[in-house]
């Protein structure tokens, strides 16, 4: 999305020098034509790729069945169809847990994100046959650690033995959308949650970006129509009923 919005921001300013391209040369004007066309069909394919990006990638947990369900996408050859479905159903006792670190330099800063992996072993082995990213881009690994014993708490003694905890609210707002990359401001549901969890170290950074405004807005106007295009899962009928099972199999 964001290298969408920068060809289409540069494409006005090749326009509105039309006129000093084509009257200095014709073929640098012809240069300048196939320059123009090329931005504007990157534009529409970045942007029409970002609106097939699936909107979520579910995973169940049951304690009755004592498996897991996984709704994943796997991306297509042919960039502009939608991105294939894929359901993968794994036994809860086969599956581990591994915390993965990102780490690079822009240029500028030093930057580290931690992902929570499930990593799903053949049985009564340790050979990995498969690995589902369960949560990404977090600046620490607290959060993701208190995630996993969540779901093992869940899976050993069931909602009764853990903390409530607000389920994720569904669906596309506008308003919502719109401060997306603002959340600290949000009037929503979603911001008063982001809110009440925010620490110390958020408020210098709110204040250093917040200023950004003019950018984060349009995003959020590009980041809600982007939702609204993109494919949402669709479990199929016989595994949707299985994954909310209350018996065990």
């Amino acid at each position: 999305m964001f290298l969408a919005s920068a060809i289409a921001f540069l494409i006005p300013d090749l326009i509105r020098q039309w006129n000093v391209f084509v009257t200095r040369s014709p073929l640098l004007g012809l240069y300048y034509c196939t320059m123009l066309v090329g931005a504007a069909l990157a534009a529409g394919l970045f942007a029409l790729h970002d609106c097939l990006l699936p909107r979520d990638t579910p995973v169940r947990f049951n304690r009755n069945t004592r498996k897991i369900y996984v709704y994943e996408y796997t991306a297509s050859l042919r960039r502009l169809q939608r991105w294939r479905k894929e359901i993968k159903i794994y036994d809860w006792d086969n599956i581990e847990a591994e915390i993965a670190k990102v780490s690079g330099f822009t240029g500028k800063a030093y930057v580290v994100r931690h992902e929570l992996v499930l990593v799903i072993c053949k049985a009564g082995t340790n050979e990995v046959i498969d690995r589902i990213s369960l949560k990404g881009n977090d600046v620490t690994v607290e959060t993701l650690y208190q995630l996993w014993s969540y779901v093992r708490r869940f899976m050993a003694y069931g909602p009764a033995r853990i903390p409530d905890l607000k389920a994720r609210v569904q669906g596309v707002s506008f308003v919502s959308s719109l401060f997306h990359f603002m959340p600290y401001i949000s009037p929503t549901e979603e911001g008063r949650r982001f809110r009440s969890k925010m620490r110390w170290l958020d408020y210098p950074i709110i204040f250093l970006t917040i200023w950004f405004f003019w950018i984060w807005l349009p995003l959020g106007i590009c980041n809600y129509i982007a939702m609204k295009c993109a494919p949402e899962p669709k479990w199929p009928a016989e595994i949707d009923a299985e994954s909310r099972s209350l018996r065990s199999s």
